[in-house]
Parts: C-alpha cells; structure tokens; sequence
C-alpha cells in the first residue's frame, strides 16, 4: 500500500503480511513479530514458549467455539445473545486494558453496533458515576467485566464493587474469564472469544461482519480532498 511504498522511498524496513483480509483480521500477523523482535533484539526473554503455548490454546478453543457447536455448549455464542439489542460495554484492566479496547472495535467495526470501553482503577473516578441515571438510560447498555487469573486484592475488591453498582442497572452484566497459564495466553484467550461473539452477534443482527461502509465513506471524503496526496508529498520532502 501507500505507507510501504513511502518506507521503502525512506529506507525503513518494512515487514509485509499476508493480503486479501480485512486489516482488523491481521493482528496475529502483526503481534507475533514484535514478540520475535523484541526477544532477538534482548529486550524481552522466553516468550517464545508462551507464543506456542498461546497458539495450542487457541486451536482447542477453536473446536468449542465453531459455528456447529451449539450455544449451550459454546461461550461465544452465549455472549453474543446475551448481548443482542444491547450497547456492549468493555471494562478490563491492566494488560487487559487493550483487550478491552479492541474488542470494543470489534463490536464496532464486525457486529455493527456502539461500543464503548473503560478500565479499573480509571473508570471508578467518573464513568462509575453514570450508573445512577434513571434505568430507562441505563437499561440499554451491558458491561462485560473481563477477568484475569491472578487478580490482586485491591484490583479484585474494585472489580466486584464495581459489579455490584452496575447490577440492577444495566440490562446485563458479563464476564469474560481468561484461561492459560501466561498472561499473553489470558489475554488472546479473553480476545477470541470476545471476537468470535462479535461475529456470532453480526450473523443473528443479520449484518456482515466484513462490510464497514461508514469507514469507505470517511476513506472516500478525505481522498476526494487530497489529504492522502499532500501527507505523500510532506513524507517525500524529507529525502535528501
């Protein structure tokens, strides 16, 4: 694309992944190969083993949340009715925080619905406040808690005080718990199921999860005001 094409004009390397999918699907193709730099370069060590351990998670996962399994049997598909009709709100925490994040887009960009997301101990200090409106605003928001395996007390203790505030308010509360024994496999754990339910709740609102219209247009406005145009020729004027 353009970006690889003004990184190579600037001599930065440039690592290319597999094409034909949509951007939001190539984040394995784009995570791993930090984890390789970063331990050839010495910065991390041994999270080599905790990537193969991730992937081997992963595949047994993939059997429990295929599409022929049914929803009592298959935790994606029950969180993604139990979010149907709902605005879906993420809490996480710590390394769970970007997880959060996306699977905020996710519900977003694959499941065509707002989302919103927040995290402990930030969202105790303003966003916990807007759980006292009148029900009859708060009643169209779930909150999905997602949950590590190792939580401390304190993180623990706001967690389900949290939860407690938020009961009764909105129309469901969740939680996604993580599974592994590193907190790389806790993390792509919490993600995949959350993705897969994503998904699961784009084919019952009768959307498709690939399609993001909203995005082509904004891509369309600003290309026919030649904002790609102008960057490319900014980039191209640092060469010597």
């Amino acid at each position: 694309g353009k970006l690889a094409y003004l990184c190579r004009k600037l001599g930065v390397p440039v690592l290319e992944v597999p094409s034909g999918m949509v951007p939001r699907a190539a984040l394995p193709y784009l995570f791993i190969p930090l984890i390789v730099l970063l331990e050839r370069t010495g910065a991390v060590k041994g999270l080599r083993g905790q990537v193969e351990a991730t992937s081997e998670l992963l595949r047994s996962m993939r059997k429990e949340l295929a599409p022929e399994v049914p929803p009592e049997r298959n935790e994606a598909k029950k969180l993604a009715s139990e979010l149907l009709g709902t605005v879906p709100i993420v809490y996480g925490f710590g390394y769970l925080r970007a997880v959060a994040h996306r699977l905020k887009t996710q519900f977003n960009e694959n499941s065509k619905v707002p989302s919103f997301y927040n995290w402990l101990p930030s969202l105790n200090h303003d966003e916990v406040v807007g759980w006292e409106g009148e029900e009859e605003l708060t009643k169209h928001f779930s909150v999905i808690f997602l949950r590590g395996l190792s939580e401390e007390p304190e993180l623990k203790a706001r967690i389900e005080l949290t939860r407690e505030l938020v009961v009764g308010k909105a129309a469901k509360v969740l939680e996604l718990h993580a599974r592994g024994s590193s907190r790389l496999e806790e993390m792509f754990s919490v993600l995949y199921i959350g993705e897969m339910a994503s998904l699961y709740l784009a084919f019952a609102r009768g959307v498709n999860p690939l399609i993001t219209p909203s995005i082509d247009a904004i891509k369309s406005g600003m290309k026919a005001i030649h904002v790609v145009e102008r960057v490319e020729s900014e980039v191209l004027s640092l060469i010597p």
